[in-house]
């Protein structure tokens, strides 16, 4: 049990470290429902668009962590048709 725990202390180091130099310091993360505010669409949608192949997959952090790197989210929607709101059900 000792060598998970010396394992995720490792895991947690690395991430820190990658989320802490320069390349990321301008570079904004956004949760699931980040993200759905910005495209204005609910956190369902936003998976179904990635799903969908709309939008780009998200960075997993962890097993239930995920985020979307703004920066991407803009490039992908520059370069592929931008996803449109179903309306829902008539």
């Amino acid at each position: 049990m000792r060598r998970f725990s010396r394992l995720r202390t490792l895991a947690k180091k690395v991430l820190r470290d990658f989320l802490d130099t320069e390349a990321t310091m301008n570079t904004e993360f956004l949760s699931p429902a980040e993200l759905a505010k910005r495209l204005n669409v609910s956190r369902r949608t936003v998976f179904r668009f990635v799903s969908a192949g709309k939008l780009p997959q998200p960075l997993r952090l962890s097993k239930r962590t995920v985020r979307w790197r703004w920066a991407d989210v803009e490039a992908f929607l520059a370069t592929h048709e931008r996803p449109k709101r179903g309306g829902g059900r008539r």
